[in-house]
């Protein structure tokens, strides 16, 4: 087939030829470009002007291909200079507008190609774009004014400036020409050119732009005045591009565009499309003048009140809705998105204000109003917060309307009110539960599923405690199965299942009665939807998986809530239906392993050394799942690829991740992990074979990913050398040391507290790793070891040191960040102190478990850097406290502690350095536990004197300096009594006025559980009453659910219990059992018994 055949093919009817031509056309592109673009040239001179637009569409294409190497650099050099002006030759008469803007196009694509080009002379360019300026051929005069902006492209930024006066010129002949085409070509270039002066040595010729800005104006107003709907769509487009053009060239002109962007918005001659895209347009352009054009209140309206009208154009095809099929209401989705821009624009207030004049009795209206407050709650939320109220009293009003989709976005709103305001919303929990459950006794199934919504968005956020949502927790148990055996909608049955699935792990202890009837249920589901399966084709197929695996988490999820009422025959079955989908096809695994998976982990408990034969199966498969690399697709722009993808922007292309592989590898790494540590020594033969996983540590997609890595690394460590110990006992530690999983975990550790970014994470590996340094015990690092954490540290604390300076640096040109530049500097800077100060607590690990060793290698590494901080700025100060004080107590550095503790003394109570006089206190709690009455008697006096200076600060700003300064008295009393008593302290009425303060604290929790351990192991804090009791061990047992407890205070704890129980009979501690909360149940069990309840 000659190649020009194969370019008129590409559009034929018949599919054969096409295919072939488009295999042919592909070919000669990527392995004969040369005859593929004398080809196209010679096509180019067709008498029919479809061809020679569809020849240049075609080469325009080839051009913008994703080839290595691009085609322009395929081609011969002589045709690549040569071809631009051809083209210009070629097409000098062409009477096509439509042909002229492809030529265009391809012009373009050549200046881009060439602008990295230093081999060729453009001059002649130029030239021949600059003789046809004044042509009198109005299409030469067209191609001229679409090409000139991307000469640019082709010069020098010496070149550029010098031809800054001939482009105005040009520019300015081309607005002032009798032909609107090329006055719109000019406009366009005109903006495009700006773009292009965007460096800093060329902001001054920039400027000299604002002297074209009345002639923009000018061919805008003509083009307005053709009434030519074509025209004045080609104009918005080009007006759209104005947001790039720098502020002080448009600020005393925009408005001018606004006005007649709206006079088109009210046109109701020109079609919605176009009205739609006139007021896009100005939401682009005015977005850096919000405040100009909130003063414009006029203009503003007129936006408002189109969106608004637009936002109304809805459906009432109630049955199609109701069935949860897809309406077409254009005019309400553009508005939708037109809404979110006014929502960033404008926050709340003048949302509010608007839209509440607007609402009126029809159901349209009350709709819009709903959705506009739920659209703008996000980027309204200050405003909202303080009118909650307002908010509320619409939903009630429109809760109960007749029109179901009002009574539905009412529902939508609050279930979002309730997600974004949850400790404001408890006020309304009443209502939301009634409003609710009038919603799951709708007729409409949208309806049905927001109250499904307001219910999990209830139970996930904590919103009712399970005590308060027992009396409703069996009737809305039951009325999830009523909805599902009554339901043939697919979406309402998950809905109505994954509310089930809520109810039954957050009611855990509370639901027994009602587990029978549950249990039932999902086993007969799961039966039914086995046989629905075998007899359903692909697209139902899916849905049934989707079904079976809920099915599979309710159940497994009643052995969870209700241990005490599960039979091991019910535990057996349950298990052999999870570990039946180890055995299905990959297509049924890939959608139930997530959910067998967390099966697993609530099984395993109860069946323990019962799961040995099952493991060599299921370890391979979980741990596949935990190293899978997540699908990634990359595109030229943006497409909506489905709810289950994230995208962003990178580099000019959009990356899409696929969000279900980054969750199916956190449930896979958070089985492995919970596997390990309930089923021991089982698991451990396989943790050589899990020793990749550690790599996850630093996957850098995904911070939770690197979490549940960090918790499983820990977790096979510790679970690891308690075999090993039993095992090789002194050897222990030695023989972890030479397994590769060691070696790995090690290095990992080192590295990823360097490079973490998220402050979350980095703080879980640093005490993560500390546990595993305390877990090797007395003396467990090596001298090398020992260098590189110690190096550790110094990169630490010398990152921390660059991201301050950087934050004092930026700060003094604070009026050039925007607020997102500023919000990402102090977030680098937190991140930084939280790494270096967490790290405190492991550099106290380490000294306090090789005092043989680790001085030499402080002195040598770290020290040099502790002491420029120590003695320099008050941020500065505050890093260096805790190693200091690690050294001086753990560290028996006794010849430095009695000059820090005059340190820290001399600094609390000043104006200046309040974290350091913090960290100070933390330092001066340690030292008071560490040293003698010896030592403490010289700076007695001084500690009561600055603490009382302290106690001002009760209630304060700074209550948390009195609460730590809370802590310090209380260390002095409770470890150095004698002391105390010998100046004339009553020990026992400071120790009990003490305690009454210590448990209602905030800030310092862990400080003040372990004080009171500790002033009841030294008989200062007088336990002899049942009140007394009561209020200790509800105190001990709601401050374990949120403070956790080493092993060291768990051995305390444990005597204290000891000590009371001698004191009080079994009958006081039943009855005060019976007041404590689950969770406080769950802490002391552990701590009685080394087990938990479920154990």
């Amino acid at each position: 087939m000659d190649f020009k055949q194969v370019i008129l093919s590409l559009n034929s009817p018949n599919n054969e030829l096409r295919n072939n031509a488009e295999k042919l056309y592909m070919n000669a592109l990527e392995n004969d470009s040369n005859n593929f673009l004398n080809a196209h040239v010679e096509l180019m001179s067709s008498p029919e002007e479809v061809t020679r637009k569809a020849v240049l569409v075609y080469l325009h294409t080839a051009f913008n291909k994703k080839i290595q190497p691009p085609f322009f650099n395929r081609i011969a050099p002589q045709s690549q200079s040569q071809l631009f002006l051809h083209l210009i030759a070629l097409f000098k008469n062409e009477p096509s507008v439509s042909v002229i803007r492809s030529v265009s196009d391809v012009l373009t694509d050549i200046c881009i190609s060439l602008s990295a080009s230093e081999t060729y002379n453009f001059q002649s360019y130029f030239d021949t774009i600059l003789a046809i300026i004044q042509s009198p051929i109005v299409n030469q005069r067209l191609l001229c004014q679409m090409c000139i902006s991307s000469m640019l492209l082709i010069i020098t930024d010496e070149q550029q400036l010098k031809f800054t006066p001939t482009l105005l010129n040009v520019l300015k002949l081309g607005m002032a020409d009798t032909s609107i085409e090329v006055n719109l070509a000019a406009l366009d270039s005109f903006i495009s050119s700006i773009s292009l002066y965007d460096k800093e040595t060329m902001q001054k010729e920039q400027r000299t732009f604002i002297e074209l800005m009345p002639s923009a104006i000018q061919v805008f107003g003509k083009i307005l005045a053709t009434n030519d709907s074509k025209l004045i769509a080609q104009a918005i487009v080009i007006l759209d591009q104005f947001y790039v053009v720098p502020r002080e060239i448009t600020k005393n002109y925009i408005m001018m565009f606004v006005h007649g962007l709206i006079t088109v918005a009210n046109n109701t001659a020109f079609v919605t499309e176009i009205q739609i895209s006139a007021i896009n347009a100005i939401l682009e352009i005015v977005g850096p003048f919000k405040l100009l054009f909130k003063r414009e209140t006029a203009a503003m309206n007129s936006v408002l009140e189109k969106v608004f009208l637009w936002s109304n154009m809805l459906s009432n095809d109630v049955q199609s809705w109701n069935n949860l099929e897809d309406i077409e209401e254009p005019e309400e989705e553009l508005a939708e998105g037109m809404l979110m821009k006014m929502g960033e624009m404008f926050g709340g207030e003048i949302l509010y204000n608007f839209v509440m004049h607007h609402i009126g009795e029809t159901w349209t209206s009350q709709y819009t109003t709903l959705n506009w407050f739920l659209l703008s709650l996000e980027d309204g939320r200050h405003f909202y917060k303080n009118n909650l109220d307002s908010l509320i009293a619409l939903v009630q009003r429109l809760v109960t309307s007749q029109h179901p989709r009002v009574r539905y976005m009412a529902l939508k709103l609050l279930d979002n009110i309730n997600n974004k305001f949850v400790k404001r919303s408890q006020r309304y929990i009443e209502f939301s539960l009634n409003a609710a459950n009038s919603a799951l006794n709708d007729q409409f199934i949208p309806v049905i599923r927001c109250g499904c919504d307001i219910i999990s968005t209830i139970i996930d956020n904590d919103m009712v405690p399970p005590k308060t949502f027992e009396p409703i927790a069996s009737a809305m148990l039951q009325k999830m199965i009523e909805i599902m055996e009554k339901s043939q909608n697919y979406k309402l049955f998950i809905s109505a299942l994954t509310v089930m699935n809520f109810i039954i792990h957050y009611m855990k202890g509370y639901i027994n009665s009602i587990v029978p009837v549950l249990y039932t249920f999902l086993k007969t589901k799961l039966v039914y939807t086995d046989q629905a399966y075998a007899r359903s084709d692909e697209k139902d197929k899916l849905k049934l998986l989707k079904i079976k695996a809920r099915l599979i988490e309710g159940m497994s999820l009643i052995v969870f809530a209700s241990v005490q009422c599960v039979s091991a025959d019910m535990v057996a079955e349950i298990f052999g239906i999870v570990f039946k989908v180890f055995s299905l096809p990959d297509t049924e695994k890939d959608e139930l392993m997530p959910y067998a998976e967390k099966a697993l982990t609530r099984l395993s408990p109860l069946m323990k050394d019962k799961m040995a034969p099952y493991l060599q199966t299921i370890v391979p498969c979980v741990v596949q799942k935990a190293m899978a690399k997540p699908r990634i697709q990359l595109n030229d722009e943006t497409v909506d690829i489905g709810d289950d993808w994230a995208s962003s922007s990178f580099l000019g292309t959009n990356v899409s991740l696929k969000t279900s592989d980054i969750d199916d590898k956190v449930d896979a790494l958070s089985t492995l992990d919970l596997f390990v540590e309930e089923l021991g020594e089982l698991m451990v033969p396989y943790i050589e074979q899990m020793t990749p996983l550690v790599e996850c540590m630093s996957f850098s997609m995904d911070s939770s990913v690197r979490m549940k890595a960090v918790t499983l690394t820990r977790t096979m460590f510790k679970k690891r050398m308690e075999v090993l110990r039993k095992t090789y006992n002194e050897r222990a530690v030695a023989e972890m040391k030479s397994s590769e999983f060691y070696k790995k975990m090690f290095v990992k550790f080192v590295m990823c507290i360097k490079k973490e970014i998220e402050d979350t994470v980095v703080l879980h590996e640093v005490e993560s790793f500390r546990e595993i340094i305390e877990d090797l015990g007395v003396n467990g690092l090596t001298g090398e070891e020992l260098k590189v954490l110690f190096e550790m540290f110094t990169f630490v604390f010398n990152d921390y040191k660059t991201s301050e300076n950087y934050k004092n640096v930026a700060s003094e040109g604070l009026q050039a960040l925007t607020d997102e530049e500023m919000e990402m500097i102090n977030h680098s800077v937190e991140t930084e102190s939280d790494s270096v100060m967490t790290c405190g607590r492991l550099f106290e690990c380490i000294v306090m478990n090789n005092t043989q060793m680790y001085w030499e290698y402080y002195q040598t590494i770290l020290n040099p850097l502790v002491i420029e901080f120590y003695t320099g700025s008050e941020t500065f100060v505050s890093v260096a406290l805790p190693y200091l004080g690690a050294l001086a107590t753990v560290g028996k550095r006794e010849e430095m502690a009695l000059q820090l503790t005059r340190d820290i003394l001399n600094k609390i109570g000043t104006e200046s350095g309040l974290d350091a006089q913090f960290n100070g206190m933390v330092v001066l709690v340690s030292i008071l536990k560490t040293y003698s009455d010896e030592f403490v008697k010289n700076v007695l006096e001084a500690i009561v004197v600055k603490m009382n200076v302290m106690n001002q600060l009760r209630g304060g700003e700074r209550n948390d300096l009195f609460e730590m300064a809370t802590m310090v008295t209380g260390a002095l009393l409770i470890f150095h009594q004698n002391l105390c008593k010998s100046v004339g302290i009553d020990v026992k009425n400071k120790v009990e006025e003490w305690f009454g303060t210590a448990i209602n604290v905030h800030t310092v929790g862990e400080f003040a559980i372990d004080l009171s351990i500790e002033a009841v192991l030294a008989g200062v804090l007088i336990i002899d009453t049942e009140n007394k009791l009561s209020m200790y061990v509800n105190y001990i047992g709601n401050t374990m659910e949120d403070e956790t407890l080493d092993g060291a205070q768990f051995a305390k704890l444990r005597n204290v219990l000891a000590i009371l129980k001698a004191k009080f009979s079994d009958e006081v501690f039943g009855k005060i059992w019976n007041t404590l909360s689950i969770d406080a149940k769950a802490q002391f069990t552990l701590v009685i018994t080394g087990k938990t309840p479920l154990e």
